[in-house]
């Protein structure tokens, strides 16, 4: 009874998992040399034996293991391996494509066509239906499949990514800011009540866009710009990036802070006064 109860208790257990540690540390091991630093360190023997048999690179540490594969990856860029010349499939005109792999053996390929374009064309016809169609920004020829036209509620398509995000940038953003419009709250009303005779008019609702950019306030004749920042929604860091925003697009800026002007409002009101002389 108290066999099993020692058996049973947590430091029994404890002590057992102790013992079959000592055993897996205690297997035969041996002293291998490192493939980048040559350093000798111990290794399992199975290890040790597969490393013999098949000339496999084993590393020390982490360090050496990344500029092992950093060496490998440059050794296969500077191989140079045999080309064939062929006739392209669409246009028939020839074009180089490498005729051995990196083992040496004889590539099976894919490539039959000298271009992208001929190979789109080539899939006009084919058991793959598609359209060959436009891309939206910068107008280059591309294939469709039929499936994915199927699947487009909009009918318009990219080439690559950078095309879509200039596009959402140029034509969807403004579309979704406009949409996403706000009214003044009270402390731009106060404002806007306090700096009308300077000039400046609230465009605070997406009534002006710059950019991607939506000022709070704006001068109607000057090109200048006054920002109500809020403490709770804005950081330090957020000024020279918006000012420069605006620079880079032609306009001067000046940030108020919304807890300044609750303290000092005619401090506020005169540093605006002088901003827009």
């Amino acid at each position: 009874m108290v066999k099993t109860l020692m058996r049973n208790s947590r430091g029994m257990r404890m002590a057992l998992r102790k013992k079959r540690r000592r055993r897996h540390r205690s297997t035969p091991r041996n002293r291998i040399m490192c493939s980048v630093c040559g350093s000798l360190f111990p290794c399992f023997m199975c290890y040790f034996l597969a490393a013999k048999k098949s000339n496999l690179h084993i590393y020390c540490s982490k360090k050496c293991s990344e500029i092992g594969r950093m060496k490998s990856l440059r050794l296969f860029k500077q191989k140079k391996y045999p080309k064939e010349e062929v006739s392209c499939r669409q246009c028939h005109k020839k074009f180089l494509r490498r005729s051995k792999d990196k083992f040496g053996n004889p590539k099976v390929h894919r490539k039959k066509h000298c271009s992208r374009k001929c190979y789109y064309k080539s899939q006009i016809g084919q058991q793959r239906s598609g359209k060959l169609l436009r891309c939206k920004t910068c107008n280059k020829e591309i294939w469709v499949k039929t499936a994915v036209l199927k699947r487009s509620k909009s009918g318009v398509f990219f080439c690559k990514y950078s095309c879509f995000t200039r596009h959402w940038k140029k034509n969807l953003l403004p579309i979704m800011l406009k949409k996403r419009c706000r009214k003044p709250n009270k402390p731009e009303k106060e404002l806007a009540s306090k700096i009308r005779k300077f000039g400046f008019v609230y465009v605070g609702d997406c009534k002006f866009m710059i950019g991607t950019k939506n000022p709070d306030y704006i001068h109607k004749s000057k090109k200048k710009i006054v920002e109500l920042f809020g403490d709770y929604w804005h950081e330090s860091h957020e000024v020279p990036q918006r000012k420069k925003f605006f620079r880079d697009n032609g306009y001067e800026c000046l940030v108020v802070w919304l807890s300044d002007f609750r303290n000092k409002p005619n401090y506020v009101v005169k540093r605006i006064a002088q901003f827009a002389k």
